[in-house]
């Protein structure tokens, strides 16, 4: 769903955009640094969610030993690859 009003509506707006701060009036960079602040403070929040996942995603495996888990998978399958590697090896030198 979009919003019909934007996030930050000096990005959408020409008469912000087009304009330096030296050229804006006390009120226009009063809006300006404003909606340059909420942006900081949504971008900090977005960080913040991202970190928090994380650290739950990083529980959640750890409490079910899921590393652990994926480690014995691979021993497993590189032990089984190479097995069968010297198992042929060594029925070749055998039929000689």
């Amino acid at each position: 769903m979009k919003l019909k009003i934007p996030v930050n509506p000096l990005k959408s707006s020409e008469e912000y955009t087009s304009k330096k701060p030296e050229d804006m009036s006390l009120e226009e960079l009063e809006i300006l640094l404003h909606s340059q602040r909420l942006l900081i403070k949504l971008e900090l929040e977005r960080l913040e969610k991202k970190i928090n996942y994380s650290k739950f995603i990083y529980k959640i495996a750890k409490e079910f030993k899921i590393p652990q888990k994926i480690e014995a998978i691979f021993d497993n399958l590189v032990n089984s690859y190479f097995g069968e590697k010297n198992n042929k090896k060594k029925q070749k030198s055998n039929k000689n």
